[in-house]
Order: structure tokens, then C-alpha cells, then sequence
């Protein structure tokens, strides 16, 4: 049984993802990806490929155990084929042919796995299975980890590829595993954790169309909880009458709230009215803002919401955030910051990408043809996430497994009536459909 059928990944998501990554570049030497620990010395002859490779990192996608996942992937065209093929700025506006043309064209090299529980991994796949049967190659070890790579098997691939192409795939299995075995290998790295010390600096509008400015809201503070929130996430909006009473308490401690909505837009007036209306309803004082272009360096990092990170008077983003909804958690943190005291409750796990298996939202109209582009949120019992429907009419969501998530329609193309169901998935992984009737 080979651990890469465990591991297997669906080729449209890879395609996806792919298409916004860079290939090894001639005068890139060294690729590093701290996520999953591992530092790659690019040997000179990878200048010189005939095809391209597209590494494709999924992070650490569970913990304890910790368990991390990057595909390797082979595209049999050359590098200004890709880059033509590649170039537009969004996927979707590729046409079927270039979709399936790209789907031929890629290859899967190969699997690395990275993981503190190798036992407890192996168990997942079978009641047995031994390192040796799942096909899988320790290329390395360091502090506590173990690094595996798994060989892809693309029989199919091969064959209806040129034979130059497929010769250098053949002989990059070989290659890239000696680059692996010779990387520098260390502990992942939680992204989030590498936030800490960024400066979240800024100009932009209150919800009234005022300026503001980070210098004006944070100076004034000796932390400042910034919580990056929508009006469309349940719990961004559930967790807002105890934020309310947190800030009204922070302020004896001379620290305050700050609140950044995701959602709206200056020129975008019902946007705001929006984010006001919930903001009065829940009793929310304290200041909150639209996003703005130059917040991008940091809110760019941030993939669930609500989103909560701390900073000091200029803006120095403090500890580690909290991703998802923690009430109980928000004034224990500011507390230690103030005392000088270790923070430790302030990183729970966030849900990651899951290059195992995922939730599925698959939506269609009354005569059972996909809709592209349905935006739908995803919700755990403490975040939010957002997701688009593909050609497929399938929206993927990568979150752990163990607990029903509720499922709603945010947003459709036009021509279609919006659903305005509640929908529940199963505890385990599954799809819910979804039925769109015609405006």
C-alpha cells in the first residue's frame, strides 16, 4: 500500500494552486519553506530543465501528532510555455481546453511528508502497515521530526508525454531526492509565530469616512488588540458583546480594542452601513476601520477570521495570534504582555490545509449543471472561511475532521436566486450539495 494513495491529492486543486506559484527560477539557489522545516540547495542543473517543477507546500495540516505535506509537481512544457500558459492573474479565466491541456501536462514527482509521530502516522493508513510498504523514503531527521518522501507513480503521465520530458521526470525522482537528502532540516516553523515582530502600519478610513491613522489608534495604547473581523462570520459577529465589555475593562489597563472589517470597501456605502448596523447592535464603541492596500503585508497572512493579534504603541505585532473566536483568552494574553510574563494561550490550532481528504460543498442548478464562482461560508464552531466554487461547481475546504461545520451561501452569479439554507456536514469528511434556483 503506498502512502501516497493515502496522501492523494485532487489533481483541479493542485492545478489551481499551482498556477500561483513560481517555478525554480535560474538564479534562485536556494528554496526555503519554514513551514515544514526544510531548506533546499538547488543543484546547477536544475538552470537547466527542459520541463518545470512547481513545489507546493500545504504546511502543517494537523497536529499533535504534527503532520506536514508538500506535493512536488512536473510540468512537461517548457519554462515560457508555462509561463505563457500561467500568466493570467486569476485561474478562472482559463478556458476548459487550457484547464485539461495543463491537467495532461502535469505530473506528480513526488510527496514529502513531514511528521514528529511516524508511528502514529502509520496507523492511519492501516492496522500494520510498516514504513517499508507504504513506498515512503526518510530522507532525514532533526529535532524530533522525521522527513519522508514518497516517489510519485505516473505510469499514465509518462506515456503520453514526450520522451524527453519523461526522461527527466524519470531521472528528477532520482535527483530531487538527493537534493532532499542533502537539505538543512529543522522544526516547522508555525507561520503565524513568524507574524510576531512585523509591523502593522497604516492609513485609512473609519466607517464614517474619516482618516485614521495606526500611529493615532495604537499611540494612544500600551497593547492594542487588533481583531480582523466580517459582518458575514457568525462568530466574528457572536464573539462582539463580550468584545464590547473586554474593551470597556481594557481601558483601566490603558489598552484598547481596534477592530478592521473585512468586507467593506470606503467607496462601498451600504458595506459600511452594514458593518455599522452589526457594530451598534452588539454595542461596540471602540474604533474599526476598512482594510486599506498598505495592511496587505499582514492581513494578506490570515486565512480564518475572526483574527485577533496584539501590538504595541507603534504597532509591533507582539506574540503569536489567535485565529478563531477566544473570548476566554484575549485579556489573559494583554495581561502577560503588560507583565512582561511568557504568553502562553496565545496560539490555538487554526484549521490548515488538508492534503488528505476535505469537506466539499458542491452546488448546482434546478437541472443539476454546476455554478461556477458561488461564494459560500464555512464556519467551525469558533471560525470562518470563505470559498468559491470552481468550473466543477465544488467548493474544498481543508478543515480537521470530528465535528459537523455549518454551511451557508454568501454570494451567486447573476442570474441565480441565492439560497438562504442553513446546511450541516457530517462529522467526518463528505460533501453537502446545494440547489440554486434561476433569478
Amino acid at each position: 500500500m503506498k502512502m501516497k494513495k493515502i496522501l492523494s491529492v485532487l489533481l483541479a486543486v493542485l492545478l489551481v494552486a499551482s498556477l500561483s506559484v513560481t517555478a525554480f527560477a535560474a538564479e534562485e539557489k536556494t528554496e526555503s519553506y519554514d513551514e515544514l522545516g526544510i531548506t533546499l540547495t538547488l543543484p546547477k542543473e536544475y538552470d537547466e530543465l527542459k520541463g518545470v517543477l512547481v513545489p507546493y507546500p500545504w504546511g502543517m495540516i494537523s497536529h499533535d501528532p504534527d503532520f506536514g505535506f508538500m506535493q512536488v509537481l512536473y510540468f512537461a512544457m517548457s519554462p515560457e510555455e508555462f509561463e505563457e500558459a500561467t500568466a493570467l492573474e486569476d485561474a478562472d479565466e482559463l478556458t476548459e481546453d487550457e484547464i485539461e491541456y495543463l491537467k495532461s501536462m502535469q505530473g506528480d514527482l513526488g510527496e514529502i511528508i513531514v511528521s514528529d509521530d511516524i508511528d502514529a502516522l502509520l496507523s492511519s493508513t492501516g492496522e500494520g502497515v510498516t514504513l517499508e510498504e507504504t513506498g515512503a523514503i526518510v530522507f532525514g531527521e532533526a529535532d524530533g521530526y522525521t522527513f519522508l518522501f514518497v516517489p510519485g507513480e505516473e505510469e499514465e503521465f509518462l506515456a503520453r508525454i514526450d520522451d524527453e520530458y519523461a526522461e527527466e521526470f524519470k531521472a528528477l525522482q532520482t535527483s530531487y531526492l538527493e537534493v532532499l537528502k542533502k537539505a538543512d532540516l529543522h522544526a516547522p516553523k508555525d507561520p503565524l509565530d513568524a507574524m510576531v515582530g512585523q509591523i502593522f502600519s497604516f492609513e485609512t478610513t473609519d466607517l464614517d469616512g474619516n482618516k485614521v491613522t495606526s500611529e493615532e489608534l495604537f499611540s494612544q495604547n500600551d497593547v492594542t488588540m487588533v481583531n480582523y473581523w466580517g459582518t458575514w462570520c457568525y462568530w466574528c459577529v457572536k464573539e462582539m458583546p463580550e468584545l464590547a465589555r473586554i474593551n470597556e475593562r481594557l481601558a483601566e489597563k490603558n489598552c484598547g480594542i481596534v477592530g478592521v472589517v473585512h468586507n467593506t470597501e470606503a467607496d462601498d456605502q451600504e458595506s459600511l452601513d452594514d458593518a455599522k448596523a452589526v457594530l451598534m447592535e452588539n454595542g461596540v464603541k471602540y474604533p474599526n476601520v476598512v482594510p486599506s492596500e498598505d495592511m496587505g503585508n499582514i492581513l494578506d497572512q490570515v486565512s480564518g477570521w475572526p483574527f485577533s493579534f496584539f501590538v504595541d504603541k507603534n504597532g509591533e505585532i507582539l506574540c503569536t495570534p489567535i485565529q478563531g473566536a477566544a473570548v476566554d483568552q484575549y485579556e489573559a494574553v494583554i495581561d502577560s504582555l503588560l507583565d512582561g510574563t511568557e504568553v502562553t494561550n496565545s496560539a490555538p490550532d487554526s484549521n490548515a490545509a488538508n492534503g488528505l481528504q476535505c469537506y466539499r460543498v458542491l452546488v448546482y442548478d434546478t437541472d443539476g449543471n454546476p455554478v461556477k464562482g458561488v461564494t459560500i461560508q464555512f464556519c467551525s464552531d469558533d471560525t470562518c472561511t470563505l470559498g468559491k466554487t470552481d468550473a466543477d461547481g465544488i467548493a474544498r475546504f481543508d478543515m480537521d475532521e470530528g465535528m459537523e461545520y455549518s454551511v451557508h451561501v454568501l454570494k451567486v452569479p447573476e442570474g441565480y436566486a441565492k439560497n438562504t439554507g442553513e446546511f450541516k456536514t457530517e462529522s467526518t469528511y463528505s460533501d453537502v450539495t446545494i440547489f440554486l434556483e434561476a433569478a
